[in-house]
């Protein structure tokens, strides 16, 4: 058998999880070069190249993808069920935090807009003294939010929230359940990096989670100055712990109003005219981490600044990483709430495919946040997962959308 197939670690439970023979790291990681290292700063500023690539939507730079095969024939596709109240049970602390993010965004619209007549880049001084202990705060009014979490070999979850302090930087909170005094808040305020970030910058972290040999890395994506598409790593085994991403050398850049999503290796952004794009780290056949990339328009316009949310359809790393992997949601041009799979329709009856992708006609307000996240089907062996999608509507109230096997009707 594949050896693909034959590793247990790879079927995610939704999040991005280490598997339980995660205990020793001994590689770093392709993207992280010490050798770079400015002394001076955390992160080593991108040197961009002189010609950016620019993410147009009739431009169509294929990807290189081959399909997994399935395991087991299809089975009938889930429906959606929608409900206002938020409450699942074993998910709730992630629900939590994605609330969070839709509520932070939403809640400082109008102060965005009022800032966007700002100077773009706001980066004069030292980075901020950090007081070990300290609640995440400061984050300036309009700040992006982005939330990735991985579940350590000694069964907690270690999350990491990014957001944009008052001064612009890009800072982050960390909260290790492991690592929490009793009777206290696990989140801690880790400080902040050098970025190009702007004004306008979008945030979009995953984390990369792969085999024994490899070490568990937070790789944050954004958007900085001239609309470039950057990243950092941070990677607790390395030294130094926080240095720039490959993606930096390829001179992407998106839509000045682009938002961001990602889940590794995938990443989705907005072109200038409207069209969604893919960017993917292009591993090996062996599926390790890469400083290759490449985009991809995946043939969906939507509405100009549309808020963007991916999810894994698959609980395999093997299937996430191939075509028919993921599934986002946006806005379409008409403001409803959509969902694509990329390349779908050219899958072969074995694919396996979690849900329908038919969804209740939902309008929300235009660019309204938007927040997903997928979970493990219990005792599937299909590796199919269930999702949940957190959405505002006119009221700015959260509604939520999900598949639930135990009933086939829609609630509200």
């Amino acid at each position: 058998m594949d050896r693909h197939n034959n590793y247990d670690a790879r079927n995610q439970a939704g999040l991005e999880v280490v598997p339980p023979s995660h205990s020793l790291y001994s590689q770093q990681l392709p993207e992280v070069r010490p050798e770079s290292w400015n002394a001076a700063k955390e992160v080593v500023l991108p040197k961009y190249p002189e010609a950016p690539q620019h993410l147009s939507h009739a431009s169509k730079a294929p990807v290189e993808l081959s399909i997994a095969p399935a395991d087991s024939p299809a089975a009938p596709k889930k429906r959606w069920n929608r409900r206002r109240l938020i409450i699942i049970g074993g998910v709730v602390a992630v629900v939590v935090i994605v609330a969070a993010v839709l509520g932070g965004v939403l809640g400082s619209k109008n102060a965005s807009k009022a800032e966007d007549s700002a100077s773009d880049a706001v980066k004069e001084g030292s980075n901020p003294t950090t007081t070990p202990g300290a609640s995440p705060q400061f984050a300036r009014q309009g700040s992006p939010l982005s939330v990735t979490a991985k579940r350590k070999i000694d069964g907690g979850v270690d999350m990491l929230l990014f957001y944009q302090d008052t001064k612009g930087e890009i800072g982050y909170a960390r909260c290790d359940t492991t690592k929490t005094p009793q009777g206290a808040s696990c989140w801690r305020t880790n400080g902040t990096f050098a970025s190009h970030s702007t004004d306008r910058t979008q945030l979009a972290a995953t984390s990369l989670v792969w085999e024994t040999r490899m070490q568990p890395q937070t790789q944050l994506f954004y958007t900085g100055g001239e609309i470039r598409l950057l990243g950092t790593n941070m990677n607790d085994q390395s030294d130094p712990r926080i240095v720039e991403d490959s993606i930096n050398n390829m001179g992407y850049t998106t839509d000045r109003e682009s938002s961001l999503t990602a889940y590794w290796p995938w990443l989705i952004c907005q072109s200038p005219n409207g069209g969604l794009v893919h960017v993917r780290n292009n591993p090996p056949a062996n599926l390790d981490p890469s400083a290759n990339w490449g985009s991809f328009d995946i043939g969906v316009t939507a509405l100009a600044g549309t808020k963007l949310a991916m999810v894994p359809v698959s609980t395999n790393y093997t299937k996430i990483a191939d075509k028919g992997g993921y599934a986002v949601f946006y806005q379409g041009t008409d403001s409803r709430l959509l969902v694509f799979i990329t390349h779908l329709n050219e899958l072969n009856s074995s694919y396996v495919q979690s849900w329908s992708t038919t969804l209740p006609s939902i309008t929300m307000p235009k660019r309204a946040a938007i927040a997903a996240f997928s979970v493990a089907r219990p005792a599937d062996t299909q590796q199919r997962v269930d999702t949940y999608v957190l959405y505002l509507d006119s009221a700015s109230n959260i509604n939520m959308l999900y598949t639930d096997s135990s009933s086939g009707t829609v609630s509200t």
